[in-house]
C-alpha cells in the first residue's frame, strides 16, 4: 500500500509519535527498515492507507501490551 515510516525528529512532535507507531509495528518494520523498504511520496489515497494502518498496527501493539501489564499485575479483572 505504499505507506511511508516516519523519522525520529526531536523537533516535530508528529513525526516523533509517527515513529513511535512505526517502531512499535514490531518485527516487520525492522525487516523493512533493514532491507531498504523507502517509498517515493505519492498523492494517492491508497498511499494515506498505508500511512494509517502502519501508524494504527503499532499504536494497538502498544494497547495490548499495556492491557497485559494490567492483567498481570491484577488491576483488571
Amino acid at each position: 500500500m505504499h505507506g511511508r515510516f516516519f523519522s525520529f525528529l526531536t523537533a516535530g512532535m508528529i513525526e516523533t509519535v509517527g515513529f513511535l507507531g512505526n517502531l512499535c509495528a514490531g518485527f516487520l518494520f525492522l525487516a523493512a527498515r533493514l532491507l531498504g523498504y523507502n517509498p517515493l511520496a505519492a498523492a494517492s489515497p491508497v498511499a494515506d492507507f498505508g500511512t494509517k494502518f502502519l501508524l494504527i498496527a503499532g499504536l494497538l501493539n502498544i494497547l495490548c501490551i499495556l492491557d497485559a501489564f494490567d492483567i498481570a499485575v491484577g488491576e483488571k479483572d
